[in-house]
């Protein structure tokens, strides 16, 4: 591509970014082993307010509860991480609890600064992506689902948890941006902003 070539595009330790391909394709080291950074300290990555591209900068799976935030103010509360999910073309139907190294993740900084997302060098004991369940005999929620055509949204939840206060709060999910190509985003509105999952 032109950015490839004229030296344009230029992958950061941390960052995430959408490589477009004719045939699927996964990337890696391979046959080389790959370097993981060095696990001395945590990795720190700067997120501008709103969504950012990044990735687990260690050759080794990270649990995302271990990473955190911190702005200006101190800690910062981040959702979990947004995932694509390649086998469905679409992002993933799950909260991600892990980052897997070369995988990408969609995280949003919910601050109108700055951030510094820190990601231990620890490895995590446990990958996967299981969905929240509610809690409560008198939690419930419904899934709304779109399609048209290829595109599909499936992960939007409206319903009642006994952990969900008035506002937004640690159970909303805000909608990530669109992917490249065919793509459909149903969300819920709450000032202003898209969510997927309102309780």
């Amino acid at each position: 591509s032109t950015a490839v070539a004229s030296g344009a595009l230029r992958p950061e330790l941390g960052r995430a970014f959408w490589l477009i391909t004719r045939s699927s394709s996964r990337i890696d080291t391979a046959p080389v082993l790959g370097r993981s950074t060095p696990t001395d300290s945590a990795f720190r990555i700067q997120l501008a307010p709103g969504w950012n591209q990044i990735g687990n900068p260690f050759a080794f799976p990270v649990s995302w509860s271990d990473a955190h935030a911190e702005g200006t103010a101190g800690a910062v509360s981040l959702e979990p991480p947004v995932a694509w999910d390649e086998g469905s073309s679409r992002y993933s139907d799950a909260n991600v609890t892990t980052l897997i190294p070369f995988a990408g993740y969609w995280v949003r900084n919910p601050m109108s600064e700055t951030v510094d997302l820190r990601i231990p060098a620890r490895a995590a004991g446990n990958t996967g992506h299981p969905r929240a369940n509610p809690t409560d005999a008198s939690d419930w929620r419904i899934e709304i689902s779109a399609l048209c055509g290829a595109a599909t949204d499936n992960w939007n939840f409206l319903g009642v948890d006994a952990r969900a206060s008035d506002g937004p709060d640690a159970l909303d999910r805000a909608d990530p941006p669109l992917a490249p190509g065919p793509a459909l985003s149903l969300y819920f509105i709450e000032d202003r902003e898209p969510l997927v999952n309102e309780s």
